[in-house]
């Protein structure tokens, strides 16, 4: 689950993150452990938009599911 400021996260040239930025980044390991994904989902985003500012939360939460 994710607030929409994450895929509303702008670049400096004023360009949104987006969905398919956010699901290519999810679906390269689908089974990383929940922190090491939450990590990489923010760093994905913070190296998007470096120094710009954004005006918007930016949360994510993932939820492992036990068999």
């Amino acid at each position: 689950m994710f607030t929409d400021g994450v895929t509303e996260a702008r670049s400096a040239d004023d360009e949104e993150f987006g969905e398919h930025r956010l699901m290519a980044c999810l679906s390269t390991d689908a089974v990383s452990a929940p922190k090491a994904l939450l990590n990489r989902v923010f760093a994905k985003v913070r190296e998007f938009y470096q120094e710009a500012d954004q005006s918007d939360d930016i949360m994510v939460t993932v939820t492992r599911f036990c068999r």
